[in-house]
């Protein structure tokens, strides 16, 4: 890797037009999702707001680690939750996902002027299931927000202290964010090693950051006697098979290709089981597809800011991929396509596609949201 890319913040790249683009992107999101709440006709949406996991925040919120089970979620949204009520933890969501969309705008001009391509990869991400979920109360606004911002700051290479901050705070809002927490770690000590950064730069990213991500692990500890506990309970409800990516995607084929369907065997649940693993799949193939796009631009054109990049892409899917859920609880197989729009690299790797195919991306992208969205609305457990 011997050419590093740095943000050039002398001159700033975007003027009002562009944070009208932005402005305009998020309020067609919003305006979206609260049509599609408005169709399912089901549930009001104070009680969507309490669906699924939403209800575990908010008891973790009022009641605190009542019990083992519930470690499981880690403390910063509901922290969120408690200081600011239900409301302000909304607000906080779509602030943080307007400013996801926003940071996401200048790491695409940063080396280039706004283009039709670029526009269309933040309506892909405003219309994304990260769309509808930022107006619940659910984690992955804030987290796509921390990460995404965590990113922009290490190719700013400054404010390593704030980034160390935001970078604790993602570990403590899920634990992917743990991935993120290795690949900048990595990524930092290369540089260097190579001299282009201090050791004391590293110390002062990741003093806090360390600090912050234990936070909950002493806490377990202090509470429960199991610094690990959510470990344990993940594995407890989740990992019914040890896995890796090739025997998911087998599994997924299976489900979506024979009538060999665990669940209650009504037709209903049935096409939902198959439809989620379809779009598992498929999100899958695009992930793997960017990586690799992206390693070919990198073999050409080496950076540590791909480097970053990628591995933390990487690591993500490798982890998500690691376990099987067992449908005969409550949910398909993986149900994993939320998780892999919840890695912002999903969105910022887009840049290397054709037009053409970034507007398939799109489409696809809306369909998904669109079916997330209605099927979710409906009290329906479908992400």
């Amino acid at each position: 890797m011997n050419e590093v890319t740095t943000l050039d913040i002398s001159k700033p790249k975007f003027d009002i037009r562009n944070y009208s683009v932005v402005l305009i992107t998020f309020a067609i999101s919003r305006l979206f999702f609260a049509l599609m709440m408005f169709i399912s006709g089901r549930n009001s949406y104070s009680d969507i707001l309490e669906l699924f996991d939403a209800e575990h925040y908010i008891n973790i919120a009022k009641y605190g680690y009542y019990s083992n089970s519930i470690t499981a979620f880690f403390p910063f949204f509901p922290l969120i939750i408690r200081l600011t009520g239900r409301v302000g933890a909304i607000i906080i969501n779509n602030l943080c996902f307007l400013g996801s969309i926003l940071v996401l705008d200048k790491l695409l001009l940063v080396d280039s002027k706004r283009t039709q391509v670029s526009t269309i990869i933040l309506m892909t991400f405003a219309l994304s299931p990260i769309g509808f979920f930022s107006m619940l109360l659910y984690t992955e606004s804030i987290f796509v927000f921390f990460t995404i911002l965590c990113f922009y700051l290490f190719k700013l290479r400054k404010h390593f202290f704030l980034s160390g901050i935001l970078l604790g705070l993602c570990v403590c809002t899920r634990n992917t964010g743990s991935m993120l927490f290795a690949a900048i770690f990595i990524a930092l000590c290369i540089l260097w090693y190579r001299k282009e950064i201090k050791f004391t730069d590293i110390l002062k990213q990741y003093i806090p950051a360390t600090i912050l991500s234990i936070s909950y692990p002493v806490f377990l500890q202090y509470k429960f006697g199991n610094w690990k506990l959510f470990v344990d309970t993940q594995a407890d409800i989740w990992l019914k098979t040890n896995s890796n990516i090739i025997k998911t995607a087998l599994i997924s084929l299976k489900i979506v290709f024979t009538d060999n369907v665990p669940g209650d065997g009504e037709v209903d649940t049935i096409a939902l089981f198959k439809l989620n693993e379809a779009l598992s799949l498929i999100i899958l193939v695009l992930c793997i597809t960017l990586i690799v796009i992206e390693i070919i631009h990198f073999k050409r054109k080496p950076s540590i800011d791909s480097f970053a990049c990628l591995l933390f892409f990487f690591l993500c899917i490798f982890c998500i991929n690691l376990s099987i859920r067992n449908p005969e609880i409550d949910c398909p197989t993986i149900s994993y396509f939320r998780y892999y729009y919840g890695t912002f690299p999903i969105f910022y790797l887009l840049k290397n596609l054709k037009q053409k195919a970034l507007l398939f991306v799109f489409i696809g992208t809306l369909v998904i949201s669109m079916v997330t969205s209605l099927v979710f609305s409906l009290g329906v457990f479908f992400y």
